[in-house]
């Protein structure tokens, strides 16, 4: 049964992740922390006062959670940089690649609003971020700056991390249909994701695909792909974190809108696929302890830009 009870002390959480007796002991444990559609937003949440930095935030509940013994995956489902035409848009396109690095995400997906940006905004990102997407195509620099797909270790544990963007939300910036197929191209995500799942079911245990498109389509993307090794994290929410479901045999993680709501869960094998045996999710809006070098950074940014908290 799954324990979903929040701040459990190191030893209780032991002895809420461990099996009865009379059950198999899972083979591995793994957490996996997924934020998503942060959009270069400078604060935790709206509220007045004077909320803390958002990547402040994240910094130190990332540090805390990867503190633990369990081994931790942290991941981003992409759209981390701003709106296209926002205010500010190419200061804080530099910002967020100055400070993202410092949050030490193992892989970092593509979202409609990196490419939008052009094969040679994605480069240089790449030099600063662990991207990963699988479905890119063009210019043979950006194949060989965003893999399509990263292999993570701990101990006995290899984990693939793979992603994809759905071309519909590409497709829906102007700039992307007059761009040159042979300088970026999204390709069908079940097309390019096929041969490179079925090549690392026999490389890795785990499988965690970050899939940049509305939920209600990653199912149609997916379709006869998905297998119990697999974990989904929705890249392109439209609501808040909820708790993890059943993606076919698959597992899927949803994290909120803007990054100011975490998903965290604790997976391990199970007879019918990956489970969730404790889930949560860290709402960054409640505040919290900040990496304060972090804090400093943004609030620098702002009294620059004249940017109101």
């Amino acid at each position: 049964m799954p324990c979903l009870v929040p701040g459990l002390a190191p030893a209780l959480l032991a002895l809420c992740l461990a099996p009865a007796a009379s059950a198999e002991a899972p083979s591995a444990v793994l957490q996996i922390v997924a934020s998503a559609d942060g959009r270069a937003g400078l604060r935790a949440c709206d509220c007045p006062g004077d909320p803390s930095a958002n990547v402040a935030l994240r910094a130190h509940r990332f540090a805390a959670a990867r503190a633990t013994k369990e081994p931790v995956l942290i991941v981003d489902g992409g759209n981390w940089s701003p709106e296209r035409g926002a205010p500010l848009e190419s200061e804080l396109n530099d910002l967020m690649l100055e400070v993202l690095p410092a949050l030490h995400y193992d892989a970092v997906g593509v979202g409609d609003l990196e490419a939008a940006r052009g094969p040679e905004f994605l480069i240089r990102a790449a030099q600063a971020l662990p991207l990963v997407c699988a479905n890119l195509r063009g210019l043979p620099e950006v194949g060989t700056a965003i893999p399509a797909y990263r292999l993570w270790e701990a101990g006995d544990l290899t984990v693939a991390v793979t992603g994809y963007l759905d071309p519909l939300l590409y497709y829906e910036h102007e700039v992307a249909l007059t761009r040159s197929p042979e300088s970026l191209l999204v390709v069908d995500p079940a097309e390019a994701l096929a041969p490179l799942l079925e090549d690392l079911a026999t490389r890795a245990d785990l499988v965690v695909i970050l899939a940049h498109a509305p939920d209600a389509s990653i199912a149609g993307h997916l379709e006869g792909l998905l297998t119990a090794k697999i974990a989904v994290v929705s890249g392109h929410p439209g609501e808040g974190a909820r708790n993890a479901t059943r993606l076919g045999p698959a597992l899927q993680l949803f994290p909120g809108t803007e990054a100011r709501e975490i998903a965290v869960a604790h997976v391990a094998p199970g007879p019918e696929g990956l489970e969730a045996v404790q889930q949560r999710a860290w709402d960054l809006k409640l505040g919290g302890k900040v990496d304060r070098r972090l804090e400093a950074v943004i609030a620098a940014f702002e009294s620059e830009h004249g940017v109101t908290p």
